[in-house]
């Protein structure tokens, strides 16, 4: 099993797994919001859920809350001490800061029912965790997301980071529910050869 206690990301241990976001051509740097998400989470040619696959009922949502005064105050903090490069746009129109989800897993999200973990090589994945042990969550807890830590834009994982420190407080009293350590993707996704495809049934 896997203990991801070892990561915690506390008050007392503020530092995060190491992670050497992808270069970004310059071409990628000024879309904006929706362009971006667009772009990168789309499988098949389509726009998805990074979480259940859905192409319904889609949200461009943000991770750091631009309507929040304290996270713009954040993103500029990040960008003074280097956590994220210097040139990235604001926290409403960078892509960096969003993802793609359907109404249900925006809302769960935006309530810390889940948060999503940036595992280290050698996983080098992205993976879900049900902090809520919400039963609807539970089909994917512990996988991997649609997300490749490879992309030119994929989300900074500090910012998942600040968002998994406010789950961990919403749920205070529970720790991290145990997850294998070997971390499978959903049914609906596959990666293969570098890419994600859709599991056709």
């Amino acid at each position: 099993m896997m203990n991801l206690e070892e990561f915690k990301f506390t008050p007392e241990n503020p530092s995060y797994p190491t992670f050497a976001h992808p270069p970004t051509p310059q071409s990628y740097r000024s879309l904006s919001f929706k362009q971006g998400i667009d772009m990168r989470d789309e499988i098949d040619g389509k726009q998805c859920c990074i979480v259940c696959g859905t192409t319904l009922s889609l949200r461009h949502a943000h991770i750091l809350p631009p309507e929040d005064v304290a996270g713009h105050f954040i993103w500029l903090k990040l960008k003074e001490t280097q956590e994220i490069p210097q040139w990235v746009q604001g926290v409403e129109e960078e892509p960096r800061n969003g993802l793609s989800l359907c109404a249900t897993h925006h809302v769960a999200f935006d309530n810390y029912q889940f948060y999503i973990r940036y595992v280290p090589s050698p996983l080098d994945r992205f993976i879900l965790i049900n902090i809520s042990t919400h039963p609807d969550l539970a089909q994917f807890h512990g996988k991997a997301i649609f997300l490749n830590p490879a992309h030119h834009i994929v989300p900074f994982p500090q910012l998942l980071y600040i968002h998994e420190y406010s789950a961990r407080a919403q749920y205070a009293s529970l720790d991290s529910p145990a997850i294998s350590s070997t971390v499978v993707y959903p049914n609906w996704l596959r990666f293969s050869g570098g890419a994600f495809a859709r599991v056709v049934r």
